[in-house]
């Protein structure tokens, strides 16, 4: 059955089923382009709890990833919207650095319902906004399972604040079964001349003496090609770490490298080993580090025992 987009009382059985003919018809007519999940789709009266809802949705990119100071430019989030019981998406909204001028709010074609307007601008707190054009939840929204590219035009005067965090809100026009938001925040980084070694902090749970690779990425600002060393440290001293010595980066050119960070034997659930990576060349430097907590779910290897050295111990 397909998801009926305008919805009234009804009054008589005949009434229903006109409704019901109607909200067929409507969903006959989508944008060119548009994919109708017709009748494999979920009920649209019941929707179905035991799968994710539009809750799955998210923020796949940002783009800038390095945004360029004192110039105009278009901040892009690409968003793709997933909602197996075809729940449509009523707002997207995010909060950019309050330092920043938003200038103008692009378009975003509707792909949702039929007829459906939308409503976008600048709310307090620097909060860029696109919704449809009705009391939310609107049981009828403006855009339905699919991949956007949500932008505004902006201004950043400079790099304070750098690297900055940039939340954002999915929300679901109420259709079907909860949840109907999603949350989560992408992060943006200052063009400013020099190297730039991003993530500058990352990490997540790992086991003792088993390696854990991280992906860094080395981006060259400095005015001029060159060759830049790489250096590493665990700066708690429970590990060991490793990479490439060095990287060859033209003017304006990033590229991903792999760092291996491997941690001590025998160390506790809840133990942190911290590596450092450090990038110097053409006058600049920059540090980047990798944060690793010992698992804490059982999900490691037991160490039992703990080897102690021998100490001969002479007459």
């Amino acid at each position: 059955m397909r998801r009926v987009w305008a919805v009234g009382l009804a009054v008589g059985l005949a009434l229903g089923l006109g409704l019901a003919v109607f909200g067929l018809f409507a969903r006959s007519t989508l944008a060119v382009g548009t994919v109708d999940e017709g009748a494999a789709s979920p009920d649209r009266g019941t929707g179905v709890l035991s799968i994710s809802q539009i809750s799955s949705s998210t923020v796949n990119s940002i783009t800038p990833m390095r945004v360029p100071v004192g110039s105009l430019f278009d901040l892009c989030l690409n968003v793709t919207v997933d909602s197996p019981d075809l729940e449509y998406l009523d707002r997207f909204d995010m909060y950019v650095p309050n330092t920043w001028t938003v200038l103008q709010v692009r378009d975003v074609i509707t792909t949702g319902c039929p007829g459906t307007s939308v409503l976008s601008g600048v709310e307090p707190g620097n909060l860029v906004f696109w919704q449809t054009d009705a009391t939310l939840p609107s049981g009828c929204g403006a855009w339905r399972n699919g991949t956007y590219d949500f932008c505004a035009q902006v201004q950043a005067p400079d790099c304070a604040g750098s690297p900055w965090n940039v939340d954002w809100t999915i929300i679901g026009d109420g259709f079907g079964s909860p949840l109907h938001y999603a949350t989560g925040i992408i992060e943006a980084h200052c063009e400013q001349a020099g190297l730039d070694l991003w993530p500058q902090v990352s990490g997540g749970p790992a086991c003792h003496t088993t390696a854990t690779q991280q992906v860094l990425n080395l981006w060259n600002n400095t005015g001029s090609d060159g060759t830049f060393s790489l250096a590493y440290e665990v700066l708690t001293g429970n590990g060991t770490i490793s990479g490439p010595d060095q990287i060859y980066l033209g003017q304006g050119i990033d590229q991903d490298f792999i760092v291996e960070l491997t941690p001590s034997a025998c160390l506790l659930p809840g133990m942190v080993v911290v590596g450092e990576v450090t990038s110097g060349g053409n006058g600049s430097t920059v540090s980047a580090q990798i944060h690793l907590t010992i698992s804490e779910d059982g999900g490691c290897l037991v160490c039992d025992k703990v080897y102690l050295p021998c100490v001969f111990r002479g007459p």
